[in-house]
């Protein structure tokens, strides 16, 4: 089946992703994901609209370029996931370096607190 634009038709009908998930009797994440191209839309779902919508043509919301292709959806999340993964690895870098840092600096603190009070 070709591919559908279901935010494009929800938006159109004024449908909030709650609204679609009830009428379609899946939960709203799921919903979202379909629309973020995480997860692929399940057939039976146009099958539903279609049913419920007899008399709109729907023929706009197939082969739409707002769609998103799981495929595209996926590899945008992984690059996503990728990209924060090394933000966190340079920050974790960051922080060992001043970690390092700044115990050598509290060890020279220690010797010059001893140094004053004559422990040396």
């Amino acid at each position: 089946m070709k591919p559908f634009d279901l935010k494009g038709f929800r938006e159109d009908f004024s449908l909030s992703q709650t609204d679609l998930a009830k009428m379609l009797g899946v939960k709203q994440a799921f919903v979202s994901q379909v629309e973020r191209g995480l997860d692929p839309m399940p057939d039976k779902w146009i099958d539903k609209i279609k049913e419920i919508y007899k008399s709109v043509d729907l023929s706009k919301y197939f082969d739409n370029p707002n769609i998103i292709n799981v495929s595209e959806g996926v590899n945008s999340g992984v690059n996503n996931t990728l990209n924060q993964c090394e933000l966190i690895s340079g920050f974790l870098s960051e922080i060992t370096a001043q970690r390092k840092m700044t115990e050598a600096l509290q060890g020279k603190l220690f010797e010059l607190i001893d140094k004053l009070t004559g422990k040396l």
